[in-house]
């Protein structure tokens, strides 16, 4: 341990200075945005209002993404200081598996919110669906508990194969660079890849569903209330907009993982600084889909103030 514990912090470029002072400013933000969906929630339950369905996913949320920009950047944080030797650095490893872990948690929670929100919205007759439709807020508690017992299983194999990572014995570790590379594939392809799908399936069916109803409207002459259409347009826009977040987050977390771009390069501290924005970006576009926490933030920021006043 002593040996790591003295490596020296590499000299940064001006590009990477450039990026860690960005990536810094983005946890900041990251975290002002998340602490305040969670702290205006938790106020309320403290009040004895209790949570919708909704409200918990988005606590759930707030806390994975909280812990997941605070690892993000500890562990960007040895990417900058200790470059060439971050895979060997012993503090390094551990702050990447709980990125990874509450990464993951993220991921799987935005998917079961945005199959929640399918349920609440979309409208088919198939048999499963409509079970679901009436199970699925009961299901809730479980489904937040299979999002950490998921990210866990995923997690396992890159946390052993990490182990094997900070080894001072260089055959065992070009020994197992093989296994940790098999589990890497083995974290895209299941890890990122399922909780996608699960969000791209839901936003298909959210949007058939909406684009079937209002054809029927249009034709028939329904009358369907305004403030039930925009909750549903709105949520709507939610799950689109998570869509091409996850989407975005996948292409660059992808090709960090795979090592498609060099190490050190322009093209890699741009991906890394892409991917810090994804817990700012996350809790930005849940605070516009819910009108409890857009109200209280429109409220705060002088900007809005100002735009509001002019309206």
């Amino acid at each position: 341990m002593e040996e790591f514990s003295s490596l020296p912090p590499q000299v940064l470029t001006p590009t990477a200075k450039t990026f860690l002072a960005m990536q810094g400013a983005e946890s900041l933000l990251g975290l002002s945005s998340n602490c305040f969906m969670v702290v205006l929630n938790m106020a309320d339950w403290a009040r004895g209002r209790s949570l919708t369905t909704s409200d918990r996913f988005i606590v759930f949320l707030g806390l994975s993404n909280i812990v997941f920009q605070c690892t993000l950047a500890g562990s960007n944080s040895c990417d900058f200081l200790w470059q060439g030797t971050y895979p060997v650095h012993p503090l390094c490893p551990t702050l990447y598996m709980l990125m990874m872990f509450s990464a993951l948690c993220s991921f799987w929670v935005t998917a079961w919110l945005c199959v929640f929100y399918c349920t609440k919205i979309a409208n088919f007759p198939h048999p499963v669906f409509q079970r679901l439709k009436l199970r699925i807020t009961a299901l809730v508690p479980w489904l937040l508990l299979s999002s950490v017992l998921l990210s866990l299983a995923t997690n396992l194999p890159l946390a052993w194969s990490e182990r094997y990572l900070v080894l001072k014995n260089s055959t065992t570790l070009l020994e197992h660079f093989g296994y940790y590379s098999v589990n890497r594939i083995f974290l895209i392809s299941f890890g990122y890849t399922c909780p996608l799908a699960l969000v791209t399936v839901s936003a298909a069916m959210i949007l058939t569903s909406l684009c079937k109803h209002y054809h029927r409207v249009q034709r028939h002459q329904v009358s369907f209330s305004k403030a039930s259409m925009e909750a549903h347009q709105g949520a709507g826009r939610s799950v689109l907009s998570l869509l091409l977040l996850y989407l975005c987050y996948h292409v660059f977390m992808t090709v960090l993982l795979i090592d498609f771009v060099q190490y050190g390069s322009v093209e890699y501290w741009a991906c890394l600084s892409a991917v810090s924005c994804y817990p700012l970006a996350h809790s930005l576009v849940l605070i516009r889909g819910n009108a409890k926490l857009r109200k209280p933030l429109m409220r705060i920021l002088p900007g809005a103030k100002c735009q509001r006043g002019v309206r």
